[in-house]
């Protein structure tokens, strides 16, 4: 490998111990070979730090950082400062990719002449494997189009991982330290700054699953941040494509339905919670029910919050346990 790699492999690490080893061994034996893997420890307390250095002897494209715990989007910011490749990719530390994952992402950019792709990826819950998106045709997307994908949960997602972003692309953009959901807060910048994209319906990545994560578990005040960063993202898009709006308003209700699960059966300590989020649902109703594109689960959550709290209560019951088992 030259001096200059031609891809950085960038893995915020935080106590990654049971996975790391699987993480890496997928990357150690990718098809392409001219890489630098950088792993930045956020303050591990488990054995991630004795794996991390175990496989920079093993490699010598291993390099491993150490920081004092500031969160996964310092973690994030530490690996794109340090990254000499021309292209960058993020790899969590608990996830894992196919062989071709590095030789696929870069042939697309290189094929369609573009400094961002994107691949499908694996949902790995406690059931096994699922793809997010359904098989399609692999494509070529202009700023505009991305971003509407984006609002109605269609390819692209919004995660900061199964992405392979020219070294251009990221010198400005930096993820907001000290807030959950990152990814969401800067996936317009990066969508609109690319201009055009590649993606490849393949999926490549394994993305595992943890009931504990900030996107899943019980209420917390944390949550809340989701509403925040899908405004941010929103808001962002509809400045630079003002025709959106209708995508705009379906992805703030969604957003309002996500964080609204969580109050199932809530104390009433929380319920000031729920009725923010259930006011932000009823305030769009109609635009959402009226939206062609909108996923009909949307439309039925919608509905059941009109019909009051018990019957979200109901249909998200019914939801979680028949068709998101995870």
């Amino acid at each position: 490998m030259g001096q200059t790699p031609t891809i950085s492999v960038l893995i915020p690490v935080y106590n990654a111990g049971p996975y790391l080893g699987k993480c890496l061994d997928s990357l150690i034996c990718q098809s392409w070979s001219d890489f630098e893997v950088i792993a930045v420890d956020d303050g591990s307390v488990d054995n991630s730090a004795d794996i991390c250095a175990e496989y920079v002897r093993r490699d010598g494209r291993i390099r491993w950082l150490r920081q004092s715990n500031q969160g996964v989007a310092a973690a994030r910011n530490t690996c794109l400062g340090q990254a000499r490749g021309e292209y960058l990719t993020f790899v969590d530390s608990d996830d894992w990719v196919e062989p071709r994952y590095l030789e696929q992402l870069w042939e697309a950019c290189r094929r369609y002449q573009v400094p961002l792709s994107a691949c499908n990826h694996w949902i790995e819950g406690r059931n096994g494997g699922r793809p997010c998106f359904s098989p399609g045709r692999s494509q070529e997307l202009n700023a505009r189009q991305a971003c509407e994908n984006v609002l109605y949960h269609r390819p692209p997602d919004v995660s900061p991982w199964g992405k392979l972003y020219s070294r251009t692309l990221m010198e400005q953009i930096r993820y907001p330290e000290g807030k959950y959901y990152e990814d969401t807060f800067r996936i317009a910048e990066i969508l609109i700054q690319a201009g055009r994209m590649a993606y490849l319906s393949q999926p490549l990545y394994h993305y595992r699953i943890h009931r504990e994560s900030i996107s899943r578990g019980s209420f917390q005040p944390s949550k809340l941040q989701f509403i925040e960063a899908v405004e941010h993202m929103t808001e962002t898009m509809k400045d630079q494509f003002p025709n959106l709006e209708k995508g705009v308003i379906r992805r703030r209700v969604h957003a309002a339905l996500s964080v609204r699960r969580y109050l199932v059966d809530c104390p009433p300590t929380e319920r000031a919670y729920r009725e923010e989020l259930e006011k932000e649902v009823r305030r769009w109703a109609g635009r959402v029910l009226g939206d062609a594109q909108a996923p009909l689960r949307d439309k039925i959550g919608v509905c059941s919050v009109l019909a009051g709290p018990r019957a979200y209560d109901f249909f998200w019951r019914c939801y979680k346990r028949y068709l998101r088992p995870d």
